[in-house]
């Protein structure tokens, strides 16, 4: 019982409850205070053709441009909520971070799946790079013109 509460992954369980077979995930787990024992758990059953509400946890992919130029990589979020079916549900969702440069972050609006929909604020930010103090930062071209000679005195 405790592999399937103690993942981070979206697991299907088939339960038998007097002689009926349901197919069910873990939605919610208590535990004792103290002994961290597990109390209480409630399942959700999931029906074929009908879509499902859960809470997924993101997996970040690639190497960033910008922490390697010194930048801080930061989770916002470390789980998004999903509505899909069953056949649909991802055990994680993976945010590919290979083109984010300092300063850039990725929105829930930026990941898109077509067999999910993203119940979280569109705007909300998943994942930024900040600037770190020790951030190369490209320093700007100088703009032609920006130069201009002294004009000869007579």
């Amino acid at each position: 019982f405790e592999k399937f509460i103690f993942t981070p992954h979206v697991q299907l369980i088939d339960l038998t409850i007097e002689g009926e077979t349901y197919r069910t995930m873990i939605q919610d787990v208590q535990y004792h205070p103290v002994s961290d024992k597990t109390l209480h758990a409630d399942f959700l059953q999931v029906i074929e053709g009908k879509p499902v509400k859960i809470s997924v946890p993101i997996t970040i992919t690639g190497t960033s441009p910008g922490v390697l130029k010194g930048g801080k990589l930061t989770m916002k979020m470390r789980r998004l909520h999903i509505m899909a079916l069953e056949n649909n549900l991802p055990d994680t969702l993976e945010v590919d971070i290979s083109n984010l440069e300092i300063a850039q972050s990725i929105r829930v609006e930026n990941l898109v799946r077509e067999d999910i929909i993203f119940l979280d604020a569109p705007r909300a930010v998943v994942v930024t790079v900040k600037a770190g103090r020790g951030a190369v930062v490209a320093a700007e071209e100088e703009t032609e013109g920006e130069h201009t000679e002294a004009a000869p005195q007579e």
